[in-house]
């Protein structure tokens, strides 16, 4: 766990989420921020999907998943759109990366866009 991805309210709150590890879990932004240790935690979904598709997962491999998960509730073509849709995304806040070198938001959209499209006649 990378817990320096928190800010000091974040992890005075740790130990308090610790008791209820048994009966609950963290899921989002944070809990892959956490996980992969990339950026500071803030509400930036478009950024964790990149790094997901770039470093750990295929588009396939979600869409397996996820279709395990959901059944039909789950749109492949639906997650496509969704990855390459920007315009609600707030650029005024701007993402607290850890790691170095990171890609820029032009470089994160257009590996979005690629892999939504990618395969798609």
């Amino acid at each position: 766990m990378h817990s320096e991805i928190l800010n000091d309210k974040q992890a005075e709150l740790l130990p308090l989420l610790a008791q209820f590890r048994r009966e609950y879990y963290l899921v989002g932004g944070t809990a892959i921020a956490l996980y992969l240790g990339h950026r500071r935690s803030k509400w930036k979904d478009y950024v964790d999907l990149y790094f997901l598709l770039r470093e750990h997962f295929t588009l396939d491999d979600i869409t397996t998943e996820a279709t395990r998960i959901f059944g039909q509730l789950y749109s492949e073509k639906l997650f496509r759109s969704q990855l390459c849709y920007f315009d609600d995304i707030d650029y005024t806040e701007q993402v607290e990366y850890t790691i170095p070198n990171p890609p820029t938001d032009e470089e994160i959209k257009q590996a979005l866009t690629d892999y939504a499209t990618a395969g798609v006649n």
